[in-house]
């Protein structure tokens, strides 16, 4: 070849390859040949370019089309016309569980117009609508939920529509149903669950903010029925023998119908068995023809038009407490979910009761323990069985119902038991009680005893025991019958011990009253007594000495000096007779004569005792020292001024000093005031202490002390009777320091 050209092949301002064309002459080409073959190689690339458009269109197509199958929600492509133009294998089981099986191949409903793929009306047209709206434009997205099927077996749909543009127009729409069931399912127990959480936060705040068992009852049976939406909620609280059960809240029967079930037996009803299996119950239809049921709970729930019904225990810590039952008007079948939101509520409850019942015991206790304490407290003061029987009933009435009250006195010598005490109610009906009755001679035996009265009504009878023997019963009858709760025997048994503490205390004052009077008469005896004997002993006396005064001195001549001597001992024995017989007076009117305080000043009575004394205190040349600042105290002024004259008296006497000194000191205390009075006398050996408080014990002969020895036993029965005590210290041959007290 003699001449080429050489054109590139442009794609995008990228070389695609070159267009070539060779000739046999030379210089065959130039600028004309050019300008007409560059067109052709534009074609040629343009030609190209298309090719490989078509191929990667074909490839993308088909990635496309693997990557819808790939995608387990059911996808399909619609044109403008409404017509089906892709389809993924998820459409397969989606045809089946619409029910249009004649449409689950590809080639069955591509080509299909749009409604004739969906079966379902309402959303077949609301989709018609949607489309015309997401090709114009005016809608940007389509989204919307739907069922198929019912019951369990229904699952939920998605359905999202998005549209596909090109150029800014909308050339078609891609359909994606997502099966959300599962999503849903659990949605809805998450929500249901929270509903739950807050029913029983919302039950739980509200019968925790009672304290008060029947409040805390009433409040769950009205939440219970609301969020359950049960026609018939009923409470039940067992006796203390677990043998009854009491209708405690109830909500839908009414106050007349509950009465028709207000008491069932454990052993013969369907609620019994709940607390006594401590098993729910589940009736879901026939409810009234149900055997299992009591006779009155079946006549109710004819009545109501009850259907089923659902019983739970309601238990906490081991313990159970009641029995909880709802009850609907229709046939229910009691899914999982509602019996164990039910049996939450029941837990709740449970621990709501028993925190009200504790509340409620320690409440009980702390008023019985006040009941106690006050009537103990009223007992102290009792001083006779009839105020004591007084005081328990008064007490008993605060804290029981009961018709009428008895004590029944027991000798266990004689075996016989009659009416001591008895109380009926005022506003007139009561139970007879008398001591022939069953529960009273049973309560003989040390236990106490609770049930039916033969009379009617119900008993209640407890020992009052001293001394390891029954001494009288406590009877309380009431008109209703059934018996008396456990916490009411051990409370009359506790008053039962104190009573008998009382009646023992009450019979040992009534003793020492009747002691005492007859101790008092005889005290007057012997006081009238004393006085006569004394007045009579002194006559004699008086006449002896008289006569022997008259024969010293008349017949003085003619009696020889031993003579004269006896005569002497004559006359100064009946002096110191006379002056025992004195002093044994005042000592016993000390006791017997009550006579009237004052306020004194000590320093005045001291000085009124030292003006009496003054001829023995300048004989002797005795010093009586007294403070200035004595104080004021209250005493029987002529008491207190034989005390200081006996203590004066005794330290000048008993003292061989030739000056002797006596010193007067106080000493103030809270509570009274201390009085000593010293001597620089001859003291007093320690074992002697106690013997010179002694009548007419005397230490020392009548020849070296004169005196009758009554007069420190007078000092201390002075002292004593004004609420003080007397003490001394000593030293032999130094002197004695005698102290006494005041209160104030």
């Amino acid at each position: 070849m003699r001449s080429e050209i050489s054109i590139p092949i442009l794609l995008n301002e990228q070389i695609l390859g070159t267009f070539e064309i060779s000739s046999e002459k030379p210089n065959a080409f130039g600028l004309g040949e050019l300008t007409y073959l560059q067109p052709i190689a534009d074609q040629i690339g343009a030609l190209i370019d298309r090719t490989i458009l078509f191929e990667r269109v074909s490839l993308d197509s088909a990635y496309i089309h693997d990557l819808l199958d790939s995608i387990e929600s059911v996808v399909y492509t619609v044109d403008r016309g409404s017509i089906v133009r892709e389809v993924n294998k998820a459409w397969r089981a989606h045809a089946v569980l619409q029910g249009t099986p004649e449409l689950r191949e590809e080639s069955a409903v591509i080509g299909k117009r749009l409604e004739e793929i969906i079966p379902f009306s309402p959303l077949r047209e609301e989709l018609i609508a949607a489309t015309g709206l997401l090709f114009e434009g005016s809608m940007r997205e389509y989204l919307r939920e739907f069922s198929i099927g019912t019951g369990d077996h229904a699952r939920i749909f998605q359905l999202a529509v998005t549209p596909l543009e090109m150029n800014e127009r909308v050339n078609g729409l891609v359909f994606t149903y997502t099966d959300i069931t599962d999503s849903k399912r659990t949605e809805a127990e998450v929500k249901r669950r929270n509903e739950e959480l807050l029913a029983l936060n919302a039950i739980a705040s509200s019968i925790n903010r009672s304290l008060n068992p029947d409040e805390v009852l009433g409040v769950a049976a009205e939440q219970v029925g609301s969020l359950v939406q049960a026609d018939i909620v009923l409470c039940y609280l067992p006796d203390e023998s677990l043998e009854w059960l009491t209708l405690a809240a109830h909500r839908g029967i009414g106050e007349t119908r509950a009465r028709m079930v207000s008491s069932l037996p454990v052993s013969g009803s369907a609620t019994g068995s709940v607390i006594r299996d401590r098993k729910p119950i589940f009736i879901r239809s026939n409810l009234s023809d149900d055997v299992r049921l009591s006779e009155q709970g079946r006549a109710l729930f004819r009545e109501l038009g009850a259907e089923s019904l659902l019983g739970i225990p309601l238990e906490s810590k081991d313990r159970i407490l009641g029995a909880l039952l709802v009850a609907f008007q229709n046939e229910h079948t009691f899914t999982d979910q509602e019996q164990r939101f039910i049996r939450l509520v029941g837990n709740q409850l449970a621990s709501a009761l028993e925190n009200a019942q504790l509340y409620s015991e320690v409440q009980a206790q702390v008023r019985r323990v006040t009941l106690l304490y006050e009537i103990g407290r009223g007992l102290t003061g009792a001083l006779d069985t009839r105020s004591v029987l007084t005081v328990v009933h008064d007490g008993l009435k605060k804290a029981l119902e009961f018709d009428s009250f008895a004590y029944f006195a027991y000798s266990p010598k004689t075996g016989r038991l009659g009416v001591q005490f008895h109380r009926e109610r005022e506003n007139g009906g009561h139970v007879p009680l008398s001591p022939d009755m069953a529960g009273v001679v049973a309560a003989l035996s040390g236990e106490p005893f609770s049930g039916n009265s033969p009379a009617g009504g119900s008993l209640l009878a407890v020992p009052v025991r001293s001394k390891g023997e029954t001494t009288g019963i406590i009877a309380l009858g009431r008109e209703a019958t059934g018996q008396f709760a456990d916490a009411h025997l051990r409370l009359v048994a506790s008053i039962a011990n104190l009573m008998s503490i009382a009646i023992d205390r009450a019979g040992l004052y009534e003793d020492t009253v009747a002691k005492s009077q007859e101790i008092e008469a005889r005290n007057k005896e012997l006081d009238d007594f004393t006085y006569v004997v004394s007045h009579d002993l002194k006559e004699p006396l008086i006449t002896i000495e008289g006569y022997s005064k008259i024969v010293l001195g008349d017949y003085r001549d003619l009696i020889d000096e031993e003579g004269r001597g006896y005569l002497t001992s004559i006359v100064q024995s009946g002096k110191r007779m006379k002056g025992l017989i004195d002093d044994l007076l005042t000592l016993s009117r000390l006791g017997k004569v009550s006579e009237t305080e004052e306020s004194l000043p000590l320093r005045e009575v001291v000085h009124e005792v030292l003006h009496d004394i003054e001829f023995t205190l300048h004989e002797t040349h005795a010093t009586v020292n007294v403070p200035e600042d004595l104080p004021t105290v209250r005493y029987n002024r002529i008491q207190l001024g034989m005390v200081f004259r006996n203590l004066i008296a005794n330290a000048i006497k008993f003292n061989r000093s030739a000056a002797p000194r006596v010193d007067i000191e106080v000493i103030r205390a809270e509570g009274g005031c201390t009085i000593s009075v010293q001597d620089n006398g001859i003291g007093i050996e320690r074992q002697q202490y106690d013997k010179i408080f002694v009548i007419f014990q005397r230490l020392h002969r009548t020849e070296d002390f004169r005196g009758t020895g009554a007069g420190l036993t007078i000092v201390r029965k002075i002292v004593e009777k004004h609420g003080g005590r007397i003490w001394l210290d000593s030293v032999v041959g130094e002197g004695t320091k005698f102290y006494f007290t005041i209160p104030d």
